[in-house]
């Protein structure tokens, strides 16, 4: 009785055994589908190569508001005498970088800072270039 007892003990841990190899078999299956996946997004993904190829020109729109007037002033190397001259002259900081914006021109960060007659905003732009 008792070797009958033992053998089916026996018998139920492989039964135990094999369905949790079976499980552990479907997980791992999962898991290399999922590891094909994400292999085959970044054979996708283009070289660094060329992403490291982008480059950008950078721009300085500087906003002062002194005295209750506005003053607008564009600085950078690549920009055009006559983009300089229509931002100088718009009366808004939206209408500038709306002006900038239609030329490709986006925004990467903007810094304030307060002077004793009012205040200046240093807004920093970047452009793509090919």
């Amino acid at each position: 009785m008792v070797r009958v007892f033992v053998v089916l003990l026996f018998f139920c841990s492989l039964a135990e055994a094999k369905a949790e190899l079976v499980t552990n078999f479907a997980n791992v299956e999962n898991k290399l589908q999922h590891i094909a996946e994400v292999t085959d997004t970044i054979k996708r993904l283009p070289p660094m190569s060329s992403q490291a190829k982008i480059k950008f020109v950078y721009a300085e729109l500087l906003c002062q508001r002194l005295y209750g007037e506005n003053k607008f002033s564009l600085n950078g190397d690549s920009l055009g005498e006559d983009l300089k001259k229509s931002v100088a002259q718009v009366k808004y900081r939206e209408s500038a970088l709306d002006l900038l914006g239609a030329e490709g021109w986006e925004l990467s960060v903007a810094v304030t800072r307060e002077v004793n007659a009012g205040f200046e905003i240093f807004y920093y732009l970047k452009k793509r270039i090919d």
